[in-house]
């Protein structure tokens, strides 16, 4: 992405709280902060989860450690978030990273990825407990709107998130009919 190229200057970082070989680190005249990036996004891509959950929290550390403010990296905590969300490791920290994208700055997959959250409740609660079904449609519904109307260049997000809402539409009116 564009923006993770303005993260180049050099800054000096101690990581205090995990002082292995591994991660203490200086990151004064090393690669920039998009190549660790980018290759968090190859690690979580071949099923590395782990690995590229490591990368991810590393870029953050040294985005803070330069003063990066976070508007400029909110896609960093949505990629965090679909890792914990897959397989469904752990789908309140992937809600808590979706929402801390969106705190940052309103990120289009961010409001997609949560909707998706809320579909997955829906579908397995939602069997037993229509009410709860409902809500979660309502609310994944909002997300989805807050993804089409946003105005930035992300038009897969924008995509996704009309077809969904199509989806969605549907079934609460199928829903309204039992």
């Amino acid at each position: 992405m564009h923006y993770y190229s303005l993260l180049k200057r050099k800054c000096t970082i101690d990581d205090d709280s995990n002082c292995n070989d591994d991660h203490h680190f200086v990151l004064e005249n090393e690669e920039p902060l998009s190549v660790t990036f980018n290759r968090a996004v190859v690690l979580q891509r071949s099923g590395d989860h782990e690995a590229a959950l490591e990368k991810y929290q590393f870029f953050i550390r040294a985005a803070e450690g330069c003063d990066v403010s976070p508007s400029m990296y909110a896609e960093v905590h949505v990629n965090i978030g679909a890792v914990y969300a897959k397989n469904n490791q752990n789908l309140e920290l992937a809600k808590h990273h979706f929402e801390l994208a969106i705190g940052y700055r309103p990120v289009g997959t961010a409001y997609v990825n949560l909707a998706l959250l809320l579909l997955r409740k829906g579908s397995s609660i939602g069997a037993d407990d229509p009410t709860i079904g409902m809500k979660c449609l309502e609310e994944a519904q909002s997300y989805l709107k807050s993804a089409i109307d946003l105005n930035d260049s992300d038009r897969q997000s924008k995509t996704t998130a009309v077809r969904l809402l199509e989806d969605v539409d549907v079934i609460m009116r199928q829903m309204k009919f039992r």
